[in-house]
C-alpha cells in the first residue's frame, strides 16, 4: 500500500511539474538573425505587395500624364517592291499644322521663302 501512494505521489509531481517547465520562458533558437525575419516579411506580406502595385500603378500615371505634355513625333510610310519597281508613299496628314522654316527652299533653281 505503501508503495502505491508513493508512486501516486511521484506521478502528481511530475504532472505538476509540467506547467511548470512549460511556463518558463526559453530563450530562442533562431539560427537566422532577427532581420532576416523583419525582411522576409516585408517582401511576402500582402499588405506590402498591394502597396507596391499601388505606387507602380501612380507611376505609370505620372509617367502617361508627363507624355502627354512632352511634344510627340510620328511617322507613317508604306515601301513596295516588286521586280520591275520600287515606290514609296509617305501620306500627309492633312489636320497635322505646317511648319514655317526660315531656311530658303529651291525649286527648279528659284528660292522661296514662305
Amino acid at each position: 500500500m505503501r508503495a502505491n501512494a508513493a508512486r501516486k505521489l511521484r506521478r502528481c509531481a511530475w504532472i505538476s511539474l509540467v506547467p511548470i517547465v512549460l511556463g518558463v520562458p526559453f530563450q530562442a533558437e533562431a539560427l537566422q538573425p532577427l532581420e532576416t525575419f523583419i525582411g522576409s516579411a516585408r517582401q511576402r506580406s500582402p499588405d506590402n505587395a498591394e502597396a507596391r502595385a499601388n505606387f507602380a500603378q501612380q507611376q505609370a500615371q505620372g509617367d502617361v500624364a508627363l507624355g502627354r505634355v512632352l511634344p510627340g513625333i510620328s511617322a507613317r510610310g508604306n515601301y513596295y517592291r516588286n521586280n520591275y519597281q520600287s515606290s514609296v508613299s509617305v501620306p500627309v496628314d492633312p489636320a497635322a499644322p505646317r511648319r514655317r522654316s526660315s531656311l530658303p527652299r529651291t525649286t527648279n533653281g528659284l528660292a522661296l521663302r514662305r
